[in-house]
């Protein structure tokens, strides 16, 4: 949306139609936060922007997950001990179910199985984090 398109309906009094347009801007920027947080796997700054994100409204209806190959797929058992917020154990979570699919999960530990190319690199950024094991 353009500031011109805003300037016209706040002019013509369609509030509502600004603020929804403006929370779906939000929400794209920082669903595109959230993706580069993931990718760099930076899950403090995931959870907290998942927090804020869930403010805005997306506009849009969720996307289909695809299934995980299993010729494909390497299990892996993650557990967290209290030193682990929710936030960042719901960002870790939320990684794990993208790239791969999570057979179980409560709240102190996840069994999944993940794409073998994105195994690696999360087992990595995992051990960077205080009271996370990886099995």
């Amino acid at each position: 949306m353009s500031a011109k398109s805003l300037i016209e309906r706040a002019t013509a009094g369609k509030m509502d139609e600004c603020e929804a347009s403006l929370s779906r801007l939000c929400y794209r920027a920082l669903s595109a936060a959230i993706r580069r947080a993931e990718k760099i796997n930076e899950f403090t700054a995931v959870a907290n922007l998942t927090d804020l994100r869930d403010n805005y409204d997306s506009g849009q209806t969720a996307a289909p997950s695809s299934k995980l190959d299993p010729k494909d797929a390497q299990a892996i058992k993650i557990t967290r001990t209290d030193k682990v917020s929710g936030g960042v154990w719901d960002a870790i979570i939320a990684k794990v179910k993208k790239i791969g699919e999570v057979s179980n999960s409560d709240k102190s530990s996840i069994t999944a199985n993940v794409k073998k190319a994105e195994y690696a690199p999360l087992v990595k950024a995992l051990q960077t984090i205080a009271g996370v094991t990886v099995g």
